[in-house]
């Protein structure tokens, strides 16, 4: 775990990892901290051309490059080239991700409200007709199939017109909240609307 911790806060491109050396109990867990940790690291693989067969492929670790020893100059410049845009690349796409994650989740925050705006009457902050319908479509289902029974209190507000032309609309329309505030308490559980 001491190995691990020269790696704490580092943030490299590429590790090239020889295969003798990665067949340790330390080096691929190491590895593939790092890939999980910051998953656009370029893992280059060395060996020598006998070692190939202790490439274990069910450490997680998955190379995007392997160098055969002897290295050649052209040969790994060109390796560490081909990574270096592969890890670019992989953090280009983590960027993506998380803009299309955080996008996801500003567009179901934005749904849900519109939900909430359609069913909600913008003056009392009560349901409105489409949280009646909705409401009224849920229960005589849950009736239908669980028996039982259903009750509908309507209230009309007589004379309400009148009070709107003597004491005006704003007037009319604090009389509405002023109403919505006292019945409210009394539509509590989830299925009254």
């Amino acid at each position: 775990l001491g190995v691990l911790e020269l790696f704490h806060g580092a943030e490299p491109e590429i590790v090239l990892m020889d295969i003798r050396l990665a067949d340790d109990e330390l080096s691929m867990p190491i590895a593939a901290v790092m890939t999980a940790r910051r998953p656009s690291v370029a893992i280059v693989f060395v060996a020598s051309p006998d070692g190939l067969c202790m490439l274990d492929v069910e450490s997680g670790v998955v190379p995007c490059a392997l160098l055969i020893k002897p290295l050649r100059e052209q040969e790994m410049r060109s390796v560490l080239q081909i990574a270096r845009r592969r890890s670019e690349d992989l953090r280009i796409a983590e960027a993506r991700d998380f803009e299309l994650v955080e996008a996801r989740r500003r567009v179901s925050v934005a749904l849900s409200e519109l939900s909430r705006l359609r069913r909600e009457d913008a003056l009392t902050g009560v349901g409105n007709r489409h949280a009646l319908d909705e409401a009224l479509e849920r229960e005589c289902g849950r009736v239908r199939r669980i028996g039982g029974s259903l009750a509908l209190i309507m209230i009309e507000l007589d004379w309400f017109a009148r009070y709107n032309e003597c004491h005006g609309r704003s007037a009319g329309d604090d009389c509405l909240r002023l109403i919505a505030a006292v019945l409210s308490p009394f539509a509590a559980r989830s299925t009254d609307t």
